[in-house]
């Protein structure tokens, strides 16, 4: 039997992130992690090129329970929402076993978006994000960095 999934964050895809800030502050009365900076190779085995450089910029509300992540991407980015608004970008889970977990997804319809280099040997490296033909995305996280992720998500660098 596997065991429940369990929410690590939720996603907001948003076009200004400063100004999401002041707005889910206002909801959550939260606390925020510094912003983080994406600019890497992320393979995407849904491209024709099999690489895409991902770009953009998050920060994380620190007190509701999920955690709410923010996350502005430049345009083709994941992320990227024209200035018309946010939008929930995804939910991602703990999983104890990245490769077994996508594999699931894929058995309901979900494919693989995007993953960390290598991917050669077919395996998932750091995090997955897959999506399915109607545009719910899933990101799963290694269980195993949870005790990491929420220390620095409790001020501790």
């Amino acid at each position: 039997m596997e065991r429940a999934w369990q929410v690590a964050h939720v996603c907001f895809a948003v076009n200004d992130l400063e100004g999401a800030v002041e707005r889910y502050s206002v909801l959550f009365g939260a606390r925020w992690t510094p912003i983080v900076q994406v600019d890497d190779e992320w393979v995407a085995p849904l491209s024709p090129e099999g690489l895409e450089r991902v770009r953009g910029r998050g920060i994380w509300a620190l007190d509701p329970s999920p955690p709410v992540e923010l996350f502005e991407g430049a345009e083709g980015s994941p992320w990227f929402v024209p200035p018309s608004g946010d939008r929930l970008d995804h939910v991602a889970y703990w999983a104890e076993d990245l490769d077994r977990q996508a594999q699931l997804l894929q058995q309901t319809g979900y494919r693989l978006e995007y993953t960390m280099p290598p991917f050669d040997d077919g395996h998932l490296r750091g995090f997955g994000y897959l999506v399915h033909a109607g545009g719910a995305r899933i990101e799963l996280q290694p269980a195993t960095d949870k005790a990491a992720m929420e220390q620095w998500m409790a001020g501790v660098p």
